[in-house]
């Protein structure tokens, strides 16, 4: 149930910025035109997350690191990161 949740919010958060998620594909960090891009996807994952009853370290910060790096990120593996960031509320 977790990587479904942080799979549905990795998709909202891509969504939120104008980019159509394919699970199938990989996120090309470098294909992102500002780093306001990346500080909006990374809030609305968070948001999305802590709706769901999850706490999840900040992701801003990584998500402009990644751009900078022009890192592209699989699909599957940005999904495993929020699960290891994430934990459920008590």
């Amino acid at each position: 149930m977790q990587r479904d949740d942080c799979q549905a919010c990795l998709e909202q958060g891509l969504q939120f910025i104008g980019i159509d998620p394919n699970p199938n594909a990989a996120i090309d960090f470098g294909a992102i035109n500002s780093d306001d891009l990346c500080i909006s996807m990374a809030h609305s994952i968070e948001a999305c997350l802590d709706a769901k009853g999850y706490f999840v370290a900040p992701l801003s910060t990584g998500f402009v690191q990644c751009r900078a790096a022009e890192s592209v990120v699989p699909f599957s593996d940005a999904v495993d990161a929020l699960v290891t960031q994430s934990h459920l509320k008590s």
